[in-house]
């Protein structure tokens, strides 16, 4: 009876070990699967910091060509301010039959680093 109860208790301790290794080896493969999302997440955040990067180089570069293109166009319209005075200037010098119309007005020289190409 001794040797079939030993018997009886090495079986379910058998068992009971089988049980803890099936459970050891589902807990292992879980934390394969936890430690490949984690990595799957950290390239995704890594990737959409790189992109976020990329997209604000954009918007500070576009940001440049804007204010380009704001004094390309305060530039311009001062020009066109001087043309339409000069042309009013030359109707009245026409109209009142002058011989020598007036002198045309200086050259200003752009403002230090900005292109007299228009922005595209």
């Amino acid at each position: 009876d001794v040797l079939v109860a030993i018997e009886g208790a090495l079986h379910r301790m058998q068992a009971e070990i089988g049980q803890m290794r099936l459970q050891q080896n589902e807990d292992a493969a879980r934390s394969e699967q936890l430690a490949a999302l984690a990595a799957r997440l950290e390239a995704s955040v890594r990737a959409k910091d790189e992109l976020l990067e990329a997209r604000e180089d954009e918007l500070s570069e576009l940001r440049v060509s804007i204010l380009e293109i704001e004094i390309r166009e305060k530039e311009l319209l001062k020009e066109l301010k001087i043309r339409e005075a000069r042309e009013a200037e030359l109707r009245v010098a026409v109209d009142q039959g002058s011989a020598e119309p007036p002198a045309p007005p200086p050259v200003e020289e752009p403002a230090r680093g900005v292109s007299l190409e228009p922005a595209l």
